[in-house]
């Protein structure tokens, strides 16, 4: 289910991580336990742009980034420790 509308209006809303790196998308998907597919309906778009941004083809920005905020926020992911919670993946590739 996509990110409502609502919780992008309330005024507890994060700061805008706007420096969202193919690694700390990766670390946020691990983090849910969610494929690449679960993850793009979670925040309404389609997989191949899940794939795009873990790779670095892209990168999010304007409402994807509110919504990569938002998400990472209400399930208590923060993007420094998700990011060290990588290093030992990156060692293996």
């Amino acid at each position: 289910m996509a990110i409502e509308m609502q919780a992008m209006r309330r005024s507890s809303r994060p700061a805008l991580h706007s420096r969202w790196m193919p690694d700390d998308i990766i670390a946020l998907r691990h983090f849910l336990l969610a494929s690449q597919e679960e993850f793009a309906e979670r925040l309404g778009t389609r997989q191949q742009r899940i794939s795009e941004w873990e790779c670095g083809k892209h990168r999010p920005r304007g409402m994807s980034l509110m919504l990569l905020d938002t998400l990472a926020h209400e399930v208590g992911f923060d993007v420094r420790v998700g990011q060290l919670a990588l290093a030992p993946l990156r060692q293996q590739r």
